[in-house]
């Protein structure tokens, strides 16, 4: 088989692929039940090619040793039929699972709705999952609102003194002041931005993880 037969089926089944995709999302508006699913198939387009692009680089001993009970967030897919599919979170049954293992076994865990009752195969397990991964989000959010609250004064702090600085030092330049205490000025300017440089990043960082903590809370409360 040629490369450019090779290539022109790859583009025939990509463009059949964009084709279905778009069939789907144009008959969102006469079938509700199409939209959502153009929405789970480019959810799981988009993921997959993002699964695929990291496989190049994954180094598995990156990973924790999981352990039996430890409750991680897997994507199971696309699912078909009545298989579980999605982000849930799930918990190890392996018994100290290898760093260099290529599988891990889970249980899949599901939210229950106030209105529907424990299926005779299924095992509920309270609120006590819930109640500790929303306590220790809680206490994570605190903790990054309070940081971010003494960041930002800190930041606030440095921007004046910064400005008071500038109006000094061209002030200075103005007279007959020895170059030695120009220098000593521009020295101390040069450090209060420096602090202030790394003020701001470690503020963006600090709002960036906060994002995530927010995002997560949400997460579990569905």
């Amino acid at each position: 088989m040629s490369k450019e037969l090779t290539d022109e089926k790859l583009k025939q089944l990509v463009d059949s692929t964009i084709n279905e995709v778009k069939m789907l999302l144009y008959g969102w508006q006469e079938n509700a039940l199409n939209k959502k699913r153009a929405s789970l198939l480019s959810y799981w387009l988009r993921d997959y090619v993002k699964y695929l692009k990291n496989e190049i680089e994954f180094n598995p001993s990156s990973l924790k040793e999981y352990s039996r009970g430890d409750i991680v967030k897997v994507n199971l897919g696309f699912n078909v039929g009545s298989e579980e599919g999605g982000l849930h979170y799930a918990i190890v049954v392996n018994n100290c699972n290898a760093r260099h293992a290529p599988t891990i076994n889970v249980i899949p865990l599901t939210s229950k709705k106030e209105d529907k009752k424990v299926h005779e195969d299924e095992v509920f397990l309270g609120n006590e999952i819930y109640e500790k991964l929303n306590t220790k989000y809680q206490h994570e959010n605190s903790a990054l609102t309070n940081k971010i609250s003494k960041l930002e004064e800190r930041n606030e702090y440095l921007e004046d003194k910064i400005a008071e600085f500038f109006i000094m030092i061209n002030e200075v330049e103005k007279t007959d002041v020895s170059n030695q205490s120009k220098n000593i000025l521009r020295d101390m300017l040069s450090d209060i931005e420096i602090e202030a440089s790394d003020i701001k990043q470690e503020l963006k960082n600090a709002k960036k993880a906060l994002q995530g903590i927010e995002r997560l809370i949400r997460e579990i409360a569905i």
